[in-house]
């Protein structure tokens, strides 16, 4: 029987307050609610203040990955994941920019 050792890792997760989640929800709805009734104008100061909301966010993710780079994360590599090494300038769990959770109609 082959037993491969546990690695114990930290998992870090960014989420904004709930109020903030709310915020750009509500945004996001009274935007299209004024779309859905022909006010475009109306419209677009609540998707821009949506956008706002949404790249502060992404900000402070963006910033708690770099404090974490800069503090030791690390990367794991090979069979089981045994080998781990620091690589100074990336980010192993960053793949791109994750749509909020919150969008209607997602």
């Amino acid at each position: 029987m082959t037993t491969t050792a546990s690695t114990p890792y930290y998992d870090m997760t960014f989420s904004a307050e709930k109020s903030v989640s709310l915020m750009y929800a509500g945004l996001l709805a009274a935007a299209k609610q004024a779309q859905d009734q022909g006010d475009e104008q109306a419209a677009e100061p609540f998707r821009s203040e949506a956008e706002r909301v949404e790249a502060a966010v992404m900000a402070g993710a963006d910033r708690m990955l770099q404090v974490a780079e800069q503090r030791g994360a690390i990367v794991r590599t090979g069979a089981s994941q045994l080998e781990q090494r620091r690589v100074p300038g990336r980010r192993g769990v960053r793949g791109g920019q994750v749509p909020p959770a919150h969008q209607p109609g997602r």
